[in-house]
């Protein structure tokens, strides 16, 4: 990877995928203790993907990371992450709300855009907490949650 330093302090690479491996490279060098950003390329960079080995963060026991993550949750939310968690092969959102005891779909569309919101505040990919599948069957879209990687592997226990 090439890239240089200007007077200014702009780093100028040969291409944007490279411009963000550098600024994670740095980052993580700075904030050695902060939960790491995974790469993430811009939608042009992606061609629709699945996540690969390289895009998960590295598997340690119980990260702190993840606990600041959960702390920051309030109770219903994870209950929500419980649900998810209990199901492996997925749970539709109708579902999601009868489990939960929800009537209002506003309700539970509110708690599942706090948990984005918080995983992406913790420098987590939202796909990799909870994935999200939407299918149409004629004039009716299913949307199903499933428990990412993280969230099978590390639960939702509250630290101590």
């Amino acid at each position: 990877m090439a890239y240089r330093i200007l007077h200014d302090g702009t780093i100028l690479t040969d291409t944007a995928a490279e411009a963000l491996m550098l600024s994670e490279a740095i980052r993580a060098k700075q904030f050695p203790s902060a939960p790491p950003q995974h790469f993430r390329p811009p939608p042009s960079l992606q061609h629709f993907r699945p996540p690969s080995p390289q895009d998960l963060p590295p598997q340690e026991p119980r990260a702190v990371w993840w606990d600041d993550f959960l702390r920051a949750l309030n109770r219903n939310m994870r209950n929500v992450l419980a649900i998810v968690h209990s199901h492996p092969d997925g749970i539709t959102f109708t579902e999601l709300m009868r489990a939960l005891g929800i009537t209002n779909s506003s309700v539970l569309s509110g708690m599942l855009s706090g948990i984005t919101k918080n995983v992406e505040k913790h420098g987590i990919l939202a796909h990799l907490v909870i994935a999200r599948e939407a299918m149409g069957y004629g004039n009716e879209r299913v949307v199903t949650y499933r428990p990412g990687p993280l969230l099978r592997n590390l639960g939702v226990e509250m630290p101590p």
